[in-house]
């Protein structure tokens, strides 16, 4: 798994080396930032600001899954496969001045039904086996297992959002101002295809979570028992 993911980001790093190229026109850097959203550049995305830095993370990145037990080799690769599939249309611009108002139709997938469906299965049956002494591999293979299934059964649709970018002009060249947390919102959603946006999904990611510390609050009990 990490061998694949060290792959996918050496990509992400040769294709960086480009960068956010000097716009001339507001929609120019808009349309380079979310090129670099679809492919998940997030250095590429940084370098569309005025500071440098977008705030954004590889929401698939190993720093930021390796806690999450349901983030197997074979999910990240479906979801950042979905992430690829997002479209966007980049509206014309409003421009007053140094700043301009550049609004993005954005066309993802909602995934979220499917990684849903997979959890529901997935966390009685994960929940028994916590207790029982089989290595927690045998715990993530039941997930892909569940989760394979669940891609081929478990219709997804697509989402659409209308999202506005302000971009301000500096030296003749025009950059994201920033992101403010309506945008940013929107573009976690658009990222983690609807993950973090179905409730009914981040009940059962919080039930994963109470699992893992029911499963540690009994370990601790038990070693007191024996003590």
């Amino acid at each position: 798994m990490k061998k694949a993911r060290g792959v996918f980001l050496s990509m992400i790093m040769l294709v960086s080396l480009v960068g956010c190229g000097s716009a001339s026109k507001p929609e120019t850097t808009v349309g380079e930032f979310c090129e670099a959203l679809k492919t998940l550049d997030m250095e590429t995305a940084s370098s569309c600001f005025v500071s440098g830095n977008s705030g954004l993370k590889h929401p698939y990145a190993e720093e930021n899954t390796e806690k999450q037990n349901i983030f197997t080799e074979q999910t990240v690769a479906y979801l950042i496969n979905c992430a690829n599939e997002m479209t966007y249309t980049v509206g014309e611009p409003a421009i007053e001045g140094d700043k301009a108002i550049v609004p993005v139709t954005f066309t993802y997938v909602d995934a979220g039904p499917v990684v849903s469906a997979a959890l529901e299965e997935y966390l009685p049956q994960a929940f028994m086996l916590s207790f029982s002494s089989v290595d927690d591999s045998v715990v993530k293979d039941l997930f892909d297992t569940i989760f394979a299934e669940k891609v081929e059964t478990v219709s997804t649709e697509t989402a659409t959002v209308t999202v506005e970018f302000v971009c301000v002009k500096q030296e003749k060249e025009w950059k994201l101002q920033g992101l403010n947390d309506t945008v940013r919102h929107e573009i976690n959603n658009i990222l983690s295809c609807n993950m973090t946006k179905d409730s009914d999904l981040n009940s059962a990611m919080t039930a994963l979570g109470v699992q893992n510390q029911l499963k540690n609050a009994f370990g601790q009990m038990y070693q007191q028992y024996k003590q």
